[in-house]
């Protein structure tokens, strides 16, 4: 036979073609009955359109084979290797499909009615737009599976294990009660859980990426690590729940109740907060950026290390007074204002500009200043400790008396600035420019430190401690 001229087969008899090497033949449009395949080669082969009536493709390579739109009436497939082939609109009805491996093959828009499926993996398969009316799904596991818009119906087996799972993906779970499930690795994509009772259920590591939750209550529920991009929270109620790594990029929380909970790492870039009430919750470490949060409840919330860089508040929101000010530095800045005291600890001031701003005794405890501006700045008896200082412009700062306990000041413009008295002994100064800094008796360095040789002092000189 030539693999690559136009074949039609037909044949009353059984016509044996064992380990036969048909690779990238064009069998499309054909009628095969009582044809036996075992162990032959039909990869890449073109079998679209065909009729497959009492065939054997027992052990055989049908890797990216083109079976759309094909008919299999008694096709025997078991042991063969199907992977990554086109099943897309293919008619596979009462089919056993046992011991086939499927894994990557286009399974869209296929008839499965009765099909025996028992133990097969299809997490890499695209079920959707198919009929699994009637058919065996038992020892499969459910959760990574996409069932958008398939058929099913009270004949179609499932472990009862999944059969929540299975009701979810397959059937409006709206108003439905799912109450403390454990429904943790699962891609529920796009499903719809308007006004369903989710309280103390077990979400973590679930995709559920463009659902429909509005109205739910997901209060004391677990989703950490879960993906819910661009999924309608509208309205939902998060009191108490795990936010831990979740990914809320262009998800809809507008009117959410997100009291008490915790976001800490979150991706809520871009997200809709509108008239959200996050009382109590813990957005440390969050990037808000972007992040719509106009009329919203942020009293008592925690936004240490939160990056609000870009962030939209206004009047109406509610907010701690000092969030309020990190945020107005971080989008205003404060050239040239007197911030002497103010607790800015813990707070995410990156890209900061505070040229010529006097912040005497202010409090940067564990404050991040990467890339921040404080050039000029009057930092005199502030508090240091933990900051982090990378990338800094500082040129001519006053630190006199400032403490850095255990700071980290790396790669940062320091030339003239002035450390009388300051206590930089437990710093780490890596690759900073010290160029004709000022101090005294005492500051007191790293142990072993060496600064650059000065040019010119205007106080005197002490030796290195």
């Amino acid at each position: 036979l030539n693999p690559f001229c136009q074949i039609f087969l037909f044949s009353r008899f059984l016509v044996l073609l064992p380990n036969v090497s048909l690779r990238e033949a064009n069998i499309s449009n054909a009628l095969l009955a009582d044809f036996n395949f075992e162990g032959s080669d039909l990869s890449r082969a073109n079998l679209s359109n065909t009729v497959l009536n009492n065939v054997s493709f027992v052990n055989a390579v049908l890797g990216i084979v083109d079976f759309s739109d094909a008919i299999f009436i008694n096709v025997n497939f078991s042991n063969a290797d199907l992977a990554g082939a086109n099943m897309n609109g293919a008619d596979l009805a009462m089919g056993d499909l046992r011991s086939v491996d499927l894994s990557g093959t286009n399974l869209m828009n296929v008839n499965l009615q009765g099909a025996d499926l028992r133990g097969l993996d299809l997490s890499q398969n695209n079920l959707n737009g198919s009929d699994l009316s009637g058919a065996n799904l038992t020892d499969i596991d459910l959760r990574p599976i996409s069932f958008e818009h398939i058929k099913s119906d009270e004949l179609t087996i499932v472990d009862e294990r999944w059969f929540v799972i299975w009701e979810i993906k397959t059937q409006r779970a709206m108003g439905q009660d799912l109450r403390g499930l454990d429904l943790s690795d699962t891609n529920f994509s796009n499903v719809d859980l308007n006004n369903a009772d989710l309280s103390n259920a077990n979400l973590s590591n679930s995709n559920l990426a463009g659902a429909n939750l509005s109205n739910a209550n997901l209060s004391n529920a677990n989703l950490s690590n879960a993906n819910l991009s661009n999924a309608n929270l509208s309205n939902a109620n998060l009191h108490d729940i795990d936010l831990s790594n979740a990914i809320l990029v262009d998800a809809d929380l507008s009117k959410t109740t997100i009291l008490n909970t915790d976001l800490r790492n979150a991706k809520i870039a871009g997200v809709q907060l509108t008239g959200a009430s996050l009382e109590g919750s813990d957005l440390s470490y969050v990037n808000l950026q972007g992040t719509i949060l106009n009329d919203a409840d942020l009293q008592n919330a925690n936004l240490e290390w939160a990056n609000l860089v870009g962030t939209k508040i206004n009047e109406q929101t509610q907010i701690d007074s000092k969030w309020r000010l990190v945020w107005e530095i971080v989008n205003q800045g404060e050239i040239g204002s007197d911030l002497s005291g103010v607790d800015l600890s813990r707070a995410n001031l990156n890209h900061a500009n505070f040229e010529g701003v006097i912040l005497r005794e202010v409090n940067l405890e564990q404050a991040d200043l990467t890339r921040a501006n404080i050039a000029a700045a009057d930092l005199s008896y502030a508090n240091l400790s933990q900051a982090l200082l990378v990338n800094v412009v500082a040129e001519g700062a006053i630190f006199v008396n400032a403490n850095f306990s255990i700071a980290t000041i790396i790669r940062s413009d320091l030339i003239g600035s002035n450390f009388e008295g300051a206590n930089l002994r437990t710093a780490t100064i890596i690759s900073s420019d010290l160029k004709d800094v000022f101090y005294d008796e005492d500051t007191m360095w790293p142990p072993d430190f060496r600064l650059p040789q000065n040019e010119a002092l205007s106080l005197p000189i002490s030796k290195v401690q």
